[in-house]
């Protein structure tokens, strides 16, 4: 039996109306879609988002960055979308996975984002270490999120409020 690699992972909770995108450029514009995704044998390292109290949005930049291990990468999948509009958006990797991508759409009508996370997996590695940050952002704020060296993000929680809008 090969020997077993750890992932050590970081989950990020941002407190924010929408979630989640090249740190050069904004991945969209306000109440457009937003897609991202890292190249092979990377994931996403750094978030950046910021919102625009007109459109009642943000918009997204991501980085990404190598895995802090050896290993092919064999599988990766999105989720489902994991909220529906005015809803908690929770989400984890499953199966030691960790976050190498991303998309959501914004609702005008609901002023809120569905989401959607691409994971990947390392056949044999696990995660371990893991840590909940606290929230990264207040409401209309800026959020920008480098996850620590030696660590991979593995989920990411949003939260909606109406009396924000």
């Amino acid at each position: 039996m090969p020997p077993q690699r750890y992932l050590p992972s970081s989950v990020l909770t941002a407190y924010i109306i929408s979630l989640l995108p090249a740190l050069h450029a904004w991945l969209n514009d306000y109440d457009q879609p937003a897609l991202f995704q890292c190249d092979d044998g990377e994931f996403v390292s750094h978030i950046s988002s910021q919102h625009s109290n007109q459109a009642e949005d943000r918009r997204w930049k991501c980085q990404c960055s190598p895995l802090p291990v050896e290993g092919d990468i064999s599988q990766c999948q999105w989720s489902a979308p994991v909220n529906d509009y005015d809803e908690v958006a929770p989400f984890q990797c499953e199966q030691n996975g960790f976050i190498t991508g991303f998309s959501s759409i914004h609702s005008d009508k609901h002023e809120d984002r569905r989401f959607k996370y691409q994971c990947c997996f390392i056949p044999g590695a696990l995660t371990k270490d893991c840590n909940i940050t606290d929230w990264q952002n207040a409401w209309d704020g800026d959020l920008d999120f480098t996850v620590p060296d030696t660590k991979v993000l593995i989920g990411m929680a949003s939260y909606h409020e109406n009396a924000y809008e």
